[in-house]
């Protein structure tokens, strides 16, 4: 379905709209590099969680075809509805685990995942320094990531239906392989 925002956003436009629902970033798993460097692991509250994550460049790209397309680009200027949802993730579900196995093979050494709670989540991103807005927000997607109501396993073909490119979460990690040396 779509998101209320995104449906009220539509109806306050008198404009054909497209909107670009995504899941859970790869880029998310950066995060992580601090504790990849110094303790060799990854301490989540999402331990169990599996992800169909989107790279950030897949959803630029995936933007620009957008707008290269109709209504923009196409001569009839007519999509097939007004509201064009497209959803954006990666090609395959992850996990945690094979977040940490890909990244044991890349940097040589055993990288593991800890389960934490999401109190100890929260004091791990204040003592990282994140900012409070951004602790807030994640604190509040979790609940919704460990439900299953954030939709964020599922793989959709969008992104190699609209640009022909799907970066999956190796490609991803060996890209940012400096970032966890």
């Amino acid at each position: 379905g779509t998101s209320p925002t995104a449906r009220t956003l539509h109806a306050r436009s008198s404009r054909t709209a497209a909107t670009l629902r995504n899941g859970f970033f790869m880029s998310n798993f950066l995060g992580a590099a601090k504790t990849v460097k110094g303790a060799n692991s990854i301490f989540t509250p999402l331990k169990d969680t599996r992800f169909a994550s989107i790279d950030p460049d897949d959803i630029g790209h995936t933007g620009a075809a957008v707008l290269r397309s109709a209504p923009y680009g196409d001569a009839d200027g007519k999509w097939d509805e007004e509201l064009k949802i497209v959803n954006v993730s990666g090609p395959e579900t992850t996990s945690y685990d094979e977040v940490a196995s890909i990244l044991s093979e890349l940097l040589g050494r055993e990288i593991r995942v800890v389960g934490v709670s999401l109190q100890q989540a929260e004091g791990g991103m204040r003592a990282s320094g994140m900012d409070d807005h951004e602790i807030e927000f994640v604190i509040a997607l979790v609940p919704f990531m460990l439900d299953g109501s954030a939709n964020i396993e599922a793989p959709f073909p969008d992104v190699e239906q609209w640009t022909g490119r799907r970066s999956t979460i190796r490609v991803f990690l060996e890209r940012n392989i400096a970032a966890f040396q």
